[in-house]
Parts: structure tokens; sequence; C-alpha cells
């Protein structure tokens, strides 16, 4: 087991607070920090305690991807995070596996420089957050039926031709064709139009729509020409309690918008936008992926005694993520089937094994061989532990 030192992204969305308090480092920092990134992605390697010396986590799998990894990976699958949202993050979705090949593939044979591209990598990037504290997110499409009352609450009278695609017996024939017809809005046109809808949204900011509603208009401060104010008011607004987990699927489009929260993804980069950003939009790259089905995210209940764990569902191969409780009554003592990460989230722990011992307080974190053999957790703790699946 590595004592692990990891790096830490600075986006303007991020938290001038949250991070450094989880860090104990001293607050409020210069500039905002958005996310702790633990683990070997090459955009932001964490760095391990070997031999005396810090050496890149990356270039350690890669020099010994089977003692690291076990047979079969040869890149760590996984990124686990700590995510510090003070603003609303984009209108997004990311690729399935398939998706994800193909468009990376199509780039590729183009030759289209880097800031032309959609798609970083052949990966997927599916994920899955549990919130550390009050988190709010926009994910999934309600239902058309909803989006229709509340539309026409607003009453914008430009919208009312294509309100009827609302009406369509096809539920994700309705979505596609609504939501469709809002992000590509004639650009000309958009000031006129979200001028309108500001008037409707603060008619609605009372009773059945007002949190939405509130939402948007701190969205159209920031964003007054960008139709994907609109788009938000598509998706479910979605408050997590601490300890509460939601998985987002390839096509899921979402907005994380305020809190503090681990997530695990698999290893990639793909990210398609649709609006509320200054970073590249493709809305035909982004409706190309899209799952137009109205749900509500499943939340996860996180309840974890001392000395056991909670396995977060996540139907995916590259990631098992799982919360773990250690009190000095109860030592934790985990069945070992490869490479892991773990990170403190709370409190104190002591991991032993035959190699030694090693203290980790919060915010701190350690990387796990597949080859090592099994260990202890002891202390009052509350850990992160982040699993590799079978290649």
């Amino acid at each position: 087991m590595h004592l692990l030192r990891n790096s830490i992204k600075e986006y303007a969305w991020g938290s001038f607070s949250a991070l450094p308090a989880f860090l104990g480092r001293p607050s409020p920092a210069a500039t905002p920090q958005a996310e702790l990134w633990v683990g070997a992605h090459p955009l932001g390697s964490s760095e391990l305690w070997v031999e005396d010396r810090w050496v890149s986590l990356e270039v350690f799998i890669a020099q010994r991807p089977e003692e690291a990894l076990g047979v079969g990976w040869r890149s760590l699958p996984f990124l686990l995070k700590i995510l510090a949202v003070e603003t609303p993050l984009s209108l997004q979705a990311h690729p399935n596996l398939q998706q994800a090949r193909e468009g990376y593939a199509a780039q590729q044979a183009l030759g289209l420089p880097p800031e032309a591209c959609n798609y970083k990598d052949a990966n997927h990037k599916p994920e899955l957050l549990c919130a550390l504290s009050p988190f709010e997110a926009l994910m999934g499409f309600e239902k058309p039926e909803r989006l229709l009352r509340l539309f026409e609450a607003l009453g914008i009278a430009d919208l009312k031709e294509v309100l009827r695609f609302l009406r369509l017996e096809d539920e994700s024939v309705a979505l596609r064709a609504f939501f469709e017809s809002l992000l590509c809005w004639p650009q000309a046109r958009r000031r006129a139009l979200l001028e309108c809808a500001r008037g409707g949204l603060l008619r609605v900011c009372e009773g059945e729509f007002a949190s939405k509603a509130a939402l948007a208009l701190r969205l159209l401060e920031a964003y007054p020409e960008d139709m994907g104010v609109l788009g938000s008011l598509c998706l479910n607004l979605l408050s997590l309690g601490p300890l509460e987990a939601v998985f987002v699927p390839p096509g899921c489009l979402h907005a994380y918008l305020h809190g503090m929260g681990v997530e695990i993804m698999a290893s990639s980069d793909n990210v398609l936008r649709g609006g509320l950003t200054p970073k590249r939009v493709d809305v035909e790259a982004l409706l190309s992926v899209l799952c137009f089905e109205s749900a509500k995210p499943r939340v996860q209940q996180v309840v974890v005694q001392p000395g056991e764990a909670c396995v977060l569902e996540a139907p995916v191969r590259e990631f098992g993520l799982s919360l773990v409780r250690v009190s000095a009554r109860a030592p934790f003592v985990p069945s070992r089937l490869g490479v892991e990460l773990l990170l403190v989230l709370e409190g104190e722990v002591v991991a032993q094994g035959p190699w030694g011992q090693l203290r980790l307080k919060r915010g701190q974190s350690a990387f796990v061989c597949a080859s090592e053999g099994p260990y202890m957790l002891m202390g009052e703790a509350l850990l992160a532990r982040a699993t590799g699946g079978a290649p």
C-alpha cells in the first residue's frame, strides 16, 4: 500500500473553500478549486510514495502493469474524484462505448485538430456520484405532459408552435423534437426569446415550478443568449442529501449545480455539451448520443455500519465504489480482488498489512496494488474504496 499525493483542478465553477477545508489547507484559496483527482489520468496523475521518493502513478503502472493492476488491464480503468461545485456546470452527456469508438475513429480519419474534436478518446464515461453535502443536479428528462404544463405557464408566444411536439404520442419522439427545437433556435432570435422567458419565469416563481424557475433565472443572468437555459427546464431537478448516490449512465443529459461529492468514472474525457458553458458546444453531436426517455433518477441510500462496507450499484465493468466505516471496536478487513484506491472522507485510519502500517487522515489516499496481500483498516473513519472490475 502506497501513500498518494493528488492533483487539484482549478475550474471557474469550483469552490474557494470546500476543498481546502476538506484537505486541511488554508481557506479560502486564491482561485476556485473544483476537483481533487485520485488516479493515474494523463492530465493529472497522482504521485505515490515508493522507495523513498514520489513517482507518477501513471508511470509506476506502465512499468509494472501486472503487479499494479492484475492480469488484463494495461492502465488504471477508473478515476476517483472529490467534486466541489459552487456554480452550475454545463448541460452535458457522455457517449456509450460504441459511440465513443466510432466517433473517435471518425475524427482520427479526418485528421481534425484537438480543438475541433468532440471525442478525446475511444472510451465511454459512466459516472457514479455520492454526495458528501447537500448536492443539487439536473438529470434526465421529465415527462412531456409536465413540460407542456410548465412551458404553457411561461406563456412564451414564440414557443407556441413547438409546444405541439410535447403532445405527440411517442414520448421519445416528443422529447427529442421539442428539446432539439430549443437548442437549435435561430441565433439572431435568442436574446428576444429569452427576455420574454424571463417574464414568464418570474410569474411561476411560486408554486409547482418555483425551484426550476429560480434556477433558470440564475442561469439566464450568466448566459443571456444561451438556449440551454430553457433546455435546463426539461430536466429533473435532483436534490441529494449527504451519503445519497446516483449513477449517471451514457446518454443521460445532466448538469451538476451545487455541492460536494465523491465521484468515480471510467477513465475518459468524452463530454458532449449543449450549453451553459464557454467550452466547446456541439448540439448535433450531443443530440446523437442522448437518451430521450423520461425517468426519475434512482437515488441510492448509503447506510454503512462500523466494520462494514456499503457497495454502490454501478452496472459497469471498469470500477466499483463502496463506502467503508471503521471504529475502534470494529476494524475492516476487505476481500482482496484486485487494484484499489482508498480515500479518507472523515476521521483518521491506520492501514495495517504485511508491509507495515500507513496512517491516513481526511483527504489523504492510498494505492493498493493488485498483487498485494490482505490488510486491515483501524481507527475512526469513513472511507471511499474504489476497485477495478474484470477486464
